[in-house]
């Protein structure tokens, strides 16, 4: 039998190092400072999960300052007012569900490299940050992926720029695009040690029927897609598939508890290296 993997074990250790380093800051005047912009309509319970990450920002030293936004606002000229204030270390937008392409488009132009915490624009100072949780939580739970067959659902933000990643530290990796035919992923999913989901696109990624030509045993399987399904949202990849991975001895990314507190916990860490940065130019 397989069983969840969590980064709950990856956690603590991770936090110690972001507290201490921002312990110092403060010591010497500098106080980590994220600006959040988001929307405003709190769907889906965002504004309790909001309140929890501004709550464990404070525990970890860091000042969170929110602005909301309506849907239809453009989040740009909220960048560029942040951009400019030096006591603001990095910026986080979270987009409104009416944003289109040309809106964070936008956003990516013109945000600050050196505060873009989240690694979102490709001249970012900062590597992209959900990417980079997926490969700490592999390696957190003792999954070495060089040299290892990954197959990865999505060549999007999330999907191109770890596939990237993963090829620079050695991964043989094939990518998977939305409508691929059957024949092209079941090619890109044979010999996979690591396949993850990163698609957005429930029950259309690692399916029962994909599942039965892939060898379960010592699979991991990492899912980080997400979307809305009967007006609820659900993970890419069904329980069904789940179960059945962790039944033929396979491993899988618990649904809560996994990639996200790793990757909320990245965010902070840069905004604490990008202090540091600004610190030591000062000083210098």
């Amino acid at each position: 039998m397989g069983g969840e993997l969590t980064s709950y074990p990856i956690v603590p250790a991770f936090e110690d190092d972001i507290r201490e380093r921002a312990a110092c800051l403060r010591d010497h005047g500098v106080v980590p400072t994220l600006a959040v912009i988001r929307n405003n309509r709190g769907e889906g319970g965002s504004d309790k999960y909001f309140e929890k990450k501004v709550g464990l920002a404070k525990d970890l030293g860091l000042m969170v300052l929110a602005v909301s936004v309506f849907d239809g606002d453009e989040l740009a000229p909220y960048v560029e007012v942040y951009n400019d204030n030096p006591r603001v270390h990095g910026i986080l937008t979270e987009h409104p569900s009416t944003s289109t392409p040309e809106d964070d488009a936008a956003v990516r132009r013109v945000i600050n490299r050196y505060k873009d915490v989240d690694g979102s624009a490709k001249d970012s100072y900062f590597p992209a940050n959900t990417p980079s949780a997926i490969c700490r939580f592999l390696k957190g739970n003792g999954i070495d992926y060089e040299g290892s067959r990954v197959g990865i659902f999505g060549r999007g933000r999330v999907g191109g720029r770890l596939t990237t990643l993963m090829k620079n530290q050695g991964a043989r990796v094939s990518t998977i695009d939305k409508g691929a035919s059957e024949q092209r992923v079941r090619r890109a999913l044979a010999g996979c040690r690591i396949i993850v989901s990163a698609a957005g696109a429930h029950n259309d990624t690692l399916t029962e029927a994909r599942l039965k030509h892939v060898s379960t045993e010592g699979l991991v399987v990492v899912d980080v897609g997400w979307s809305t399904h009967n007006d609820k949202l659900v993970p890419d990849v069904p329980d069904c598939v789940r179960e059945a991975v962790i039944e033929g001895g396979g491993f899988v990314s618990a649904k809560f508890g996994s990639v996200g507190p790793l990757a909320t916990r990245g965010v902070m860490k840069n905004v604490v290296t990008a202090a540091e940065r600004i610190a030591m130019r000062s000083a210098a």
